[in-house]
């Protein structure tokens, strides 16, 4: 973290409270809205406290690494937009055009660490490649992805939301390591939106092209960051919709 961290970032935090002061009619009801901001709270206080440990306490790590990666990516889009979009779209094979910046990666030819490092490099050109800012911005994503899974439950179990607002957003390990710029955080929050789509698709059968393809985009982004989760996820998604349809 730099000092352009203490500028940048509350002026970040100010946009997504305003953000999320504005969505809450929209997506909370008189049993939910107690919950929405404290949940966002506790997840930049998980984003902020992830990266302040790793900076103090370990000297580096995952987060750093994805960060430096990310920093590289966005510095091509100032050169040419052409060539950010070359190197983010491109598949681990080294380029006359973008070798500059492929050799100083980390993680060029890793093609789940370098999905992450593409990803938080959009955030990074929103944030004047700001480690904290970056790390909000993937907070709140994380957020909405696990308000979605949530209200899914809800509709499930509409009687315990005190329960699961706990479960989903309050427990310790959740909101630290499922808040920061890390693979997890991610993977959280697109698991979230997944759950979702596939209980409108396939339980409540609505609005069916158009969850269609977000519940395939959101398979594989699940895909090229953790596979093991549609490992989990599908045997039992399988057996669920069976028992739903018979």
């Amino acid at each position: 973290m730099e000092i352009k961290d203490l500028f940048i970032t509350p002026f970040f935090l100010i946009i997504f409270y305003s953000i999320a002061y504005w969505l809450r009619p929209r997506f909370t009801d008189s049993n939910t809205k107690k919950y929405f901001i404290p949940a966002l709270t506790v997840k930049f206080i998980g984003a902020i406290s992830l990266g302040l440990i790793y900076q103090f306490y370990y000297s580096g790590g995952d987060t750093f690494n994805y960060f430096h990666d990310a920093k590289i990516i966005a510095e091509s889009f100032y050169e040419s937009p052409l060539k950010y979009f070359k190197l983010f779209f491109s598949n681990g094979k080294y380029d006359q055009e973008t070798f500059a910046y492929t050799s100083r990666l980390f993680w060029y030819t890793a093609n789940t660490e370098f999905t992450v490092s593409r990803i938080t490099s959009i955030f990074c050109l929103l944030s004047f490649s700001t480690y904290s800012a970056v790390a909000l911005c993937f907070a709140f994503f994380s957020f909405f992805g696990l308000w979605f899974m949530y209200q899914t439950f809800l509709k499930i179990y509409n009687n315990y939301h005190r329960e699961f607002a706990f479960a989903i957003f309050f427990l310790p390990s959740v909101f630290f390591w499922g808040s920061g710029l890390m693979k997890d955080t991610i993977a959280i929050g697109i698991i979230g939106f997944f759950f979702f789509s596939f209980y409108q698709l396939f339980i409540e059968k609505k609005s069916i092209l158009f969850t269609s393809i977000i519940f395939i985009f959101l398979f594989l982004l699940i895909k090229n960051i953790r596979i093991y989760i549609l490992l989990g996820f599908v045997p039992p998604a399988i057996i669920w919709v069976f028992l739903e349809n018979i």
